[in-house]
């Protein structure tokens, strides 16, 4: 599941209706499946799929990968170093790409960020915030910092949560699901969580939202990836209504 990474761009996707993508739908979607970056476009005959945008063998030892003004941040699964991949040159030939290792993010003891199944990443102001699948917690590492710091946003979630995490930009909170389709949100600062006591009726069942990734767009809209096939849903968060839009493969 470390291998299936959603990061967000600038990039808008076209279309007009409701499935499709406007420009009032989230930035370009991308999957990190082990050495490959998949972007979500759009196909000559208006079908989205998956389409090869990067490949790279150093890819294929990083996980929890996101974006912030176009360069990537990614963790090194196996020793939870920050990867810094510079926008310059990344679609270039491969000696041009830029693969910085910034090295473990400490706290203010010391201690270096915990390796504990870092498998989501979503960064808001300079700061990454990373999903610990396995323990349930969230940390969050200032990208400005040097050396870099890291902080505990929320240890020991007591739910179910499936890998994946956003930020929703209106509540500006940070957004999680958790596997019966209960929504949690969690204060980035206080690090207090609110769990609703309703869940999204038409929720993918256990199974598929355990693959899930989940995203945002800038007015709010939700949008998540459910299942190792890839379904593609729309969240409505305030009625709590989950739209399935299409299988994309």
């Amino acid at each position: 599941m470390r291998r299936i990474i959603i990061i967000f761009s600038f990039l808008l996707i076209a279309g007009s209706s409701f499935g499709q993508w406007d420009a009032d739908c989230p930035e370009a979607m991308f999957l990190l499946r082990d050495k490959t970056v998949f972007a979500l476009n759009v196909k000559s005959d208006g079908a989205l799929a998956f389409m090869p945008y990067l490949t790279d063998q150093r890819l294929d030892s990083i996980g929890a990968l996101a974006m912030s003004e176009g360069d990537w941040y990614g963790i090194n699964y196996t020793n939870a170093h920050v990867i810094k991949i510079h926008k310059e040159g990344l679609l270039g030939d491969y000696k041009d790409r830029k693969f910085e290792d910034l090295g473990h993010a400490i706290n203010k003891k010391g201690d270096s960020l915990p390796n504990f199944d870092l498998t989501s990443a979503v960064i808001v102001d300079h700061e990454m915030f990373i999903l610990s699948y396995s323990t349930n917690s969230v940390y969050g590492i200032d990208l400005k910092s040097n050396p870099l710091r890291y902080r505990i946003i929320r240890l020991g979630i007591p739910f179910a949560l499936p890998n994946t995490l956003a930020y929703h930009p209106l509540e500006k909170k940070l957004y999680l699901l958790e596997q019966t389709g209960r929504p949690i949100m969690i204060d980035i600062d206080k690090g207090e969580f609110e769990i609703d006591k309703n869940s999204f009726s038409n929720f993918p069942r256990r199974p598929m939202i355990s693959f899930g990734k989940l995203w945002f767009g800038q007015d709010g809209r939700c949008f998540l990836l459910a299942g190792q096939k890839g379904t593609l849903y729309e969240l409505d968060t305030k009625k709590l209504v989950a739209y399935r839009i299409r299988e994309l493969g």
